[in-house]
C-alpha cells in the first residue's frame, strides 16, 4: 500500500518567525534562547521562518514553550497565535521596566551550579551553553567557578518563583541533552529564600 506525501502546516514558518520577532532575539539568539547552541546555526532557522524545512519536534516544543502556547496551536493552521505574545526577558540595562505598565521589582540572586559529564569537555560546553543561552538574559557575573550572581526583574514573588523554575528548567534540559548531571543551588541574597 503506498503512501501520500506528508501533510504539512502551512502557516508553520510565519508562526515561528513572530514568536522570534515578539521575543526581540535575532536567528542567532533565538537558538541560545531555546536552548540549542550547538546543535542548530542560524542558517536551519531561516530555513524554518521561510518554510523550507520543519524542525523536529523538540525544537517545536521548545518555541511553544517560548510562546507560552501549546504545540498545537504551532502545527494547527486553523488556530491562531495569541495577539499578545510573552516579550523577552531580556532586562533593560539601567532602566526600570516599568515603561510596561507594571511596577517591577529587582532582586539579586545567587546561582551555584555543578555539572558532572563523561568528559572535561562535556562539562564544559555544557557550562557554555548554559552561560550564552540562559544565564545571559540575567546579566550573570561569575563570581567563582561555579558561581554567578544573577539579577532578576519581577512583577510579584509568583513570578518570581516561576523565572527561577524555568530558569532551572532549562538548565536542566540542556545538561541532559549533553548527557551531563547537575547540582544547583539558588538563593537571594540578604533574605535566605532558597529554590
Amino acid at each position: 500500500m503506498g503512501r501520500g506525501a506528508r501533510l504539512k502546516p502551512s502557516r508553520l514558518a510565519e508562526k515561528l518567525r513572530r514568536i522570534r520577532i515578539a521575543l526581540d532575539l535575532s536567528q542567532d539568539d533565538i537558538i541560545h534562547h531555546l536552548g540549542f547552541a550547538g546543535q542548530l546555526v542560524r542558517s536551519e532557522i531561516s530555513s524554518f521562518e521561510r518554510g523550507i524545512r520543519e524542525p523536529d519536534l523538540l525544537l517545536l516544543m521548545a518555541y511553544a514553550r517560548a510562546a507560552r502556547v501549546p504545540v498545537e496551536v504551532l502545527i494547527d493552521d486553523q488556530l491562531d497565535l495569541p495577539e499578545k505574545l510573552p516579550a523577552s526577558r531580556r532586562i533593560l540595562s539601567g532602566k526600570s521596566q516599568q515603561g510596561r505598565g507594571e511596577d517591577m521589582e529587582t532582586t539579586t540572586l545567587t546561582l551555584w551550579l555543578k555539572i558532572e559529564g563523561k568528559s572535561t569537555d562535556a562539562e564544559q560546553r555544557v557550562r557554555k551553553n548554559i552561560e550564552k543561552s540562559h544565564l545571559k538574559t540575567y546579566k550573570a557575573k561569575s563570581i567563582s567557578d561555579l558561581e554567578y550572581e544573577l539579577v532578576f526583574s519581577y512583577k510579584n514573588d509568583e513570578d518570581l518563583n516561576k523565572q527561577v523554575y524555568a530558569l532551572l528548567n532549562k538548565i536542566a534540559n540542556e545538561a541532559d541533552r549533553h548527557d551531563c548531571t547537575i547540582e544547583v543551588d539558588v538563593h537571594e541574597k540578604g533574605t535566605g529564600r532558597y529554590w
